[in-house]
């Protein structure tokens, strides 16, 4: 798993979160100050970790306070999730209480999870801090497993909340039931007590809260393999969907053998080699090749690596390193965060740099052609063509002292 310190204790404390519930706790007095304490579950049913053997038992959860009618985001049955999705949910509200029904009732032979969103307010707009959790069985006992992880935008490498994971087991039994979770702060997310086996791993914005992902949502899948026992940690990447090749927009002067490509979508980058960049000269001259295609980023550490070669091997400055920057305009979001994915992947760019074997005449026109170009949700046969020419390098700055047609400083500045 990638990130900070922070985020691995977060995964660790979520993974294994007490189940002790909270103690009741008077309300504010009339006329006393205002309640400023967030509700807290007190007391369960079924009890946690109990087996239930009525299909029509009753799930309800109390509250230190009467809680609102209204969830501080969505509505009260998106506050709770349960997991295996065996049916419709819906939440009833009772004073101090939820009431939590399934449709159909509860399947046996299943390990159930409720999950309440840490989205209850109470009357004075108080929040719930944290998510609750109830466990309970209506037939074996729980598997000891999990599966957590973050959530991360495949463009910026941000983390995204508010994202529903479907887990769907397909081996040993394929099975279209769901476990459910819901990323939250900094997009983390859990699972625990699944079954064993295979399982495909979705992530999905889900719109329309339909608990499936549908062709519009942004969505991100891999498979994983869980065994009794296991804590697996893994992250996710959400890609929007798109179903067009990315078109070549324009063509900038990087330096004098390096060409800027610059499209209408984020490249795959590990089909970057894949792309094909040829020059033409437009009256004739002297057309240098390419001699490979690279991702920005692989660039700018070449340029990097080039030029500390450079320094570090001139006479009288031994060890002295500098880092040239790159030309031109970046095309990434202002802020964005351009680091780089789990498994050290770069984060797809919007531009390719073809490194020519050679300058570019100056003042020469040149066409330049770009084919096999593959955007970042897998689409092929992007590219285009556009036309350059390499302007001439500006004039040094004039000596604002020295008189016309001097060649000489004036005195004092010799």
């Amino acid at each position: 798993m990638r990130g900070s310190g922070r985020i691995a204790a977060a995964l660790l404390a979520g993974l294994f979160p007490g189940m002790a519930l909270a103690c009741a706790r008077p309300g504010a007095p009339r006329g006393g100050p205002e309640d400023r304490r967030p509700p807290v579950v007190v007391a369960a049913e079924p009890a946690p970790l109990s087996r239930v053997q009525d299909p029509d038992a009753r799930i309800r959860l109390r509250f230190s306070e009467r809680i609102s009618e209204r969830a501080a985001r969505g509505t009260l049955d998106e506050a709770v999730l349960v997991s295996p999705l065996t049916g419709p949910v819906r939440v009833n509200h009772g004073g101090d209480a939820l009431d939590i029904s399934v449709g159909g009732g509860l399947r046996p032979g299943l390990v159930y999870r409720v999950t309440v969103l840490p989205v209850i307010t109470d009357l004075f707009g108080n929040r719930m801090t944290d998510p609750f959790e109830l466990v309970f069985t209506t037939g074996p006992e729980p598997n000891e497993n999990a599966v957590a992880g973050q959530v991360l935008d495949r463009i910026t490498g941000r983390p995204v909340q508010d994202v529903t994971l479907a887990l769907l087991p397909t081996n040993p039994v394929p099975d279209t039931t769901p476990y459910l979770a819901r990323s939250g702060q900094d997009g983390l997310f859990f699972f625990r007590y699944v079954p064993e086996g295979r399982h495909n791993l979705v992530a999905f914005v889900d719109r329309n809260r339909n608990f499936a992902p549908d062709l519009t949502e942004a969505r991100g899948e891999r498979g994983v393999r869980l065994s009794v026992g296991d804590t697996l940690i893994t992250d996710i990447t959400l890609l929007g969907p798109d179903s067009t090749p990315a078109q070549l927009v324009r063509t900038e002067i990087a330096d004098s053998t390096a060409l800027r490509l610059v499209f209408t979508d984020y490249l795959e980058p590990e089909e970057v080699g894949q792309a094909t960049v040829s020059l033409e000269g437009l009256e004739g001259q002297r057309t240098p090749g390419v001699a490979r295609v690279l991702h920005p980023q692989a660039w700018a550490a070449l340029r990097d690596s080039l030029a500390a070669e450079a320094d570090s091997a001139a006479p009288g400055e031994p060890g002295r390193v500098s880092r040239v920057p790159l030309p031109g305009r970046t095309v990434s979001p202002p802020g964005q965060e351009r680091g780089g994915l789990p498994g050290g992947l770069p984060l797809p760019s919007q531009e390719l740099i073809a490194v020519l074997a050679g300058p570019l005449e100056v003042g020469s026109p040149y066409r330049v052609t770009v084919a096999s170009v593959v955007n970042v949700n897998r689409v092929p046969l992007g590219g285009g063509q556009d036309s350059i020419v390499r302007p001439p390098p500006p004039a040094p700055p004039s000596d604002s002292l020295a008189a016309p047609g001097d060649s000489v400083p004036p005195p004092g500045l010799q």
